[in-house]
């Protein structure tokens, strides 16, 4: 076999371009003289996977399979169910501060140390200062800041439900730990009314440790919170963006099978507005600053406003 000083002298070996190579090289972190001994079917393989070496559907069809029963299905609102049997066997602990055991009366009940009312940070590097909260792990997908008073702000975590904090992000609290499901994963402001709020459960973005979601929250004080029944079905198990019009009327969910909208009051009803059955959507909400777009059943967005669009997987690439 021969020794091959270059990925050029390589390629040309194999039969394959450099690019190639040197791909196949980067991500595997295989040497030259690996490639030139490597079986041809083999490499063939290895070719095949740089186009799609991600594979998100599978991997997200795999996690759907874990998730069903022994009768093949995922009933609707299964997880709330099993949420409301467990704690009628064992009723959580009242506690001091929007559901967080604090105090002298959950220190005395605790079989261990209770959690620290605040985060309490203080950082002593420049630039970037961490506002917490810092006693609580995992990854926050979603802030909302309130325009009127920037000091009130809620980070929604995917595993720890929506915190608060109303001094600017000196103490944060959970707003309401008892939440039937702690994956918030985007949030909304109503911008006619910065008490109202919207939380959307699950995450869609294919990552291996992505948890299942319960459809949407919604707030009408900023602290209680209730689950919007008509979303706790398949199609809002995981609400990846969050988006409601400068009136405060229409609110649009993107989800892992379309755009949903809701025009009432009561948010008990919801129409597709984009649909792709039996085909994942990877969705993102955005529009640039001062952008001024029509949205079918929404009307112009402005400088705040949201526009969705929609994004096949195999066009985003990692």
């Amino acid at each position: 076999m021969p020794l091959f000083t270059t990925d050029q002298a390589l390629a040309l070996a194999r039969g394959i371009t450099l690019g190639q190579i040197q791909q196949i090289r980067a991500r595997r972190g295989l040497t030259r003289q690996m490639l030139g001994e490597m079986p041809p079917l083999l490499l063939r393989q290895l070719l095949g996977r740089l186009r799609f070496h991600d594979l998100p559907r599978m991997r997200a069809a795999f996690r759907v399979d874990q998730s069903r029963d022994h009768n093949g299905i995922i009933p609707a609102g299964a997880f709330i169910s099993a949420f409301l049997q467990k704690h009628a066997m064992h009723p959580p602990i009242l506690a001091a501060i929007a559901g967080m055991p604090t105090g002298p009366r959950a220190a005395a009940l605790a079989p261990g140390p209770v959690p620290m009312p605040t985060a309490g940070l203080s950082p002593s590097h420049s630039g970037w200062t961490a506002l917490g909260p810092g006693n609580i792990g995992g990854r926050i997908r979603s802030i909302v800041i309130d325009p009127s008073n920037s000091k009130r702000i809620w980070a929604g975590s995917v595993g720890g439900g929506v915190w608060m904090t109303s001094d600017g992000g000196s103490s944060w609290a959970p707003v309401d730990d008892l939440l039937a499901n702690l994956a918030v994963c985007s949030m909304a402001m109503d911008p006619s009314d910065h008490n109202v709020i919207y939380a959307g459960t699950g995450e869609g973005f294919f990552n291996v440790d992505a948890i299942r979601g319960a459809g949407i929250f919604q707030t009408l004080d900023g602290r209680n919170w209730k689950q919007l029944s008509a979303t706790n079905q398949g199609d809002f198990q995981a609400v990846n963006r969050l988006a409601v019009s400068a009136d405060g009327a229409v609110v649009l969910a993107a989800t892992e099978t379309g755009v949903f909208r809701s025009a009432d009051l009561t948010r008990q009803s919801w129409t597709p507005a984009i649909s792709r059955p039996g085909a994942p959507i990877f969705r993102q909400m955005g529009a640039q600053r001062g952008a001024s777009q029509p949205i079918p059943g929404l009307g112009r967005t402005g400088s705040n406003s949201r526009l969705p669009r929609a994004i096949r997987p195999l066009s985003m690439h990692r």
